[in-house]
């Protein structure tokens, strides 16, 4: 009888655990929630600074949904992986603290300079718990919010399904001599992933081989490579973002994206707290909502990858767990820098 009765009170306990828990949770718009406590002190707060790396639109229009529903004022900045490091390292070295989130590729940048500086807080958001183990720092410092594929991109009116390059190896074809585009690894913290990987993958005759057929080395990112092929000035883009091709495809323009038989490099996006932030309630919950399937979804929905299992995708876009993947560790910064020279030392720049 006793052990009953201590069973029925520990039963009531957990019951009254429960509802606690569910009272303490608010939802802010379908399939996200947060604690009400932690929300409260982030209203308090009333604003969060979010250095975001996502385009200008979409950064605008997160900012503006998630204002929103949180009714906390986002204060947003686009900025790729170079314009945040030149920005924090400058704000830091004059003791500055201006933002709360920042976002951004290549992960050596992490991995060797943000944590060793202790510039970023230990924060893992519930939504993070649920990603494989490759899309998160196994120490809770940072973790990917959205993801680009790098593929090939090609011109359909020149260059047909069948006759586009569906491995690496086949770009050193003859065929292909000044047809090529491709970003240069010092300016592209993407691209210097690929290098690095694809330099350990097939060596470096792999890249000597490459140059013998003249591609185009641009200055900028890999989202520079779309508009040279969709007007022809290129046939193929080597790392090609598969987001930009999709959706222009989508709009009737003339290209395509092929993903190499080898494996398809994958840019992790992260998302990060910053020490001694102005705001650190309104940016814990501002991360919340980044790593949420709810936010996940809607970036999915422009053909981005995302790691949150429960995101949608359209259904003319391949699932991250359906393609075949090639990503560069954080702790292979060396490596990354070594193959940024040794490319340059190839094809100049």
């Amino acid at each position: 009888m006793f052990k009953v009765k201590m069973l029925g009170a520990v039963a009531a306990t957990l019951l009254w655990t429960g509802a606690a828990v569910a009272q303490a949770t608010v939802e802010l718009e379908p399939g996200f929630s947060v604690d009400k406590e932690l929300l409260a002190k982030a209203q308090k707060e009333g604003k969060v600074s979010y250095w975001c790396s996502l385009t200008e639109p979409e950064c605008a229009q997160a900012a503006k949904r998630f204002e929103e529903f949180s009714k906390i004022k986002v204060e947003f900045v686009r900025l790729s992986t170079g314009g945040i490091l030149t920005r924090i390292t400058k704000e830091r070295s004059a003791n500055i603290h201006s933002v709360d989130i920042i976002s951004h590729g290549d992960p050596p940048v992490w991995e060797t300079i943000y944590k060793p500086k202790k510039w970023l807080v230990q924060y893992v958001a519930e939504g993070v718990k649920t990603y494989a183990k490759e899309y998160k720092d196994p120490e809770g410092f940072y973790a990917a919010h959205w993801m680009i594929a790098n593929g090939f991109g090609y011109n359909t009116s020149q260059v047909s399904a069948a006759d586009a390059p569906k491995k690496y190896t086949d770009l050193l074809d003859p065929r292909w001599k000044g047809k090529i585009a491709m970003p240069h690894p010092k300016h592209s913290g993407g691209f210097n992933e690929a290098v690095t990987i694809l330099s350990k993958m097939f060596g470096w005759e792999f890249f000597q081989k490459l140059n013998a057929n003249q591609p185009l080395v641009t200055i900028g990112s890999q989202f520079n490579l779309k508009p040279i092929i969709v007007n022809g000035e290129r046939q193929v883009a080597l790392h090609g973002a598969d987001a930009l091709f999709l959706t222009e495809a989508k709009q009737g323009k003339p290209v395509g994206i092929i993903y190499p038989e080898e494996g398809t490099v994958i840019n992790q996006i992260f998302a990060g707290l910053v020490a001694d932030g102005p705001s650190p309630n309104a940016g814990k919950v501002l991360m919340e909502w980044l790593h949420s399937a709810s936010y996940q979804t809607t970036v999915a929905a422009s053909y981005w990858l995302v790691p949150h299992p429960d995101a949608k995708y359209p259904a003319d876009r391949v699932p991250l767990k359906d393609l075949k993947i090639l990503t560069l560790p954080g702790t292979e910064a060396q490596s990354a820098t070594e193959a940024r020279e040794k490319f340059s030392d190839i094809f100049g720049g």
